[in-house]
């Protein structure tokens, strides 16, 4: 993670920023901070490409059979 919000914006919101996971309020009152908040900012772009890669990596995993583990 990056250097803490001067701040003391929770990471965890950001997080759920990230993931999508806030109200459409919360998510508006969060982007017009995260647009003025350097630290913020990398924060929130380092999460979503934690997300990004997660997501890619789930996509290149085989389906593994129940079968297979038996």
């Amino acid at each position: 993670m990056s250097s803490p919000c001067p701040c003391e914006t929770d990471p965890e919101v950001l997080e759920s920023l990230a993931l999508r996971q806030l109200s459409d309020d919360e998510s508006a009152s969060l982007n017009k901070h995260v647009a003025a908040c350097e630290a913020c900012q990398q924060e929130l772009s380092w999460l979503q490409a934690e997300q990004l890669a997660v997501r890619s990596w789930a996509r290149a995993q085989p389906a593994v059979s129940g079968w297979r583990l038996v």
